[in-house]
């Protein structure tokens, strides 16, 4: 397992190989784009984000506030 540090030093060297993957996307997004027809397309099915667990003891106020 690398420590904090590690990790951090790692990242920082391979900074320039990111840069350049991320490059290299985004050229190829844009040529599949180009080729491509224009169309858009919306999911409205709803997602559940999250359970309400905690929302009792969320106060954005003072209780004697409101």
């Amino acid at each position: 397992m690398l420590s904090k540090s590690q990790f951090n030093r790692r990242l920082h060297r391979a900074s320039d190989l990111f840069m350049h993957l991320f490059q290299g996307l985004t050229l190829f997004f844009k040529a599949q784009e180009e080729e491509a027809e224009n169309g858009f397309l919306i999911d409205s099915f709803p997602v559940k984000v999250c359970d309400n667990v905690r929302s009792d003891q969320c106060r954005m106020y003072p209780t004697e506030a409101t």
